[in-house]
């Protein structure tokens, strides 16, 4: 289960949604920032989303969604 540990912990409580809310897919979707993958850093972890991903992608995802807030 995606988010089920700290830090499902803390992003559930900086946005105000108890578990039933947050796994309920017909109310909550979590859309990457990028959706590019943009490389793995020398340093661990990942590199910054690219800069030209998110105006190619959010809104043709977010045109589907009923809803986006």
């Amino acid at each position: 289960m995606p988010w089920n540990d700290a830090s499902g912990d803390r992003l559930r409580n900086w946005t105000d949604l108890n578990r039933s809310i947050f796994y309920d897919q017909r109310k909550i979707a979590i859309l990457p920032i990028g959706f590019c993958y943009p490389g793995a850093a020398a340093n661990g972890g990942d590199k910054p989303p690219r800069p030209e991903c998110a105006p190619l992608w959010h809104g043709r995802v977010l045109d589907h969604l009923p809803n986006p807030q």
